[in-house]
């Protein structure tokens, strides 16, 4: 199973569901990327950082949800919208730090981690 990769720098979106229920650790995401779609990593329960990039613009909804071992999610400033449909996006992400929580609180997310 696939634990670990990085992007090339010619990925703009990672569409919907790519690394749904998979076993992928640590990715790289490229400097470019704008949309990270609807539950695109949505169960990939063995995640534990994602650093996005500052080209990031949009997230999808329920891209991180039941994401259970993802504890560090850096979201840049240049985030102006996460597409938020339920209240499901980052449940299960109970490990994320209460400034990362904030930080999409702010942005609107109302739901559990």
């Amino acid at each position: 199973s696939l634990v670990s990769v990085v992007l090339p720098a010619t990925v703009t979106e990672i569409r919907r569901g790519v690394f749904a229920y998979s076993s992928i650790k640590n990715i790289v995401l490229p400097q470019g990327l704008k949309l990270i779609g609807d539950g695109a990593f949505i169960e990939a329960n063995m995640l534990e950082t994602l650093v996005l990039p500052d080209s990031i613009e949009a997230i999808g909804d329920s891209a991180f949800s039941n994401c259970t071992e993802l504890f560090t999610l850096t979201i840049p400033d240049s985030v102006k919208s996460i597409t938020f449909k339920d209240d499901y996006h980052f449940s299960g992400c109970g490990k994320l730090p209460l400034a990362t929580r904030q930080r999409l609180k702010d942005l609107g997310y109302t739901g559990e981690f």
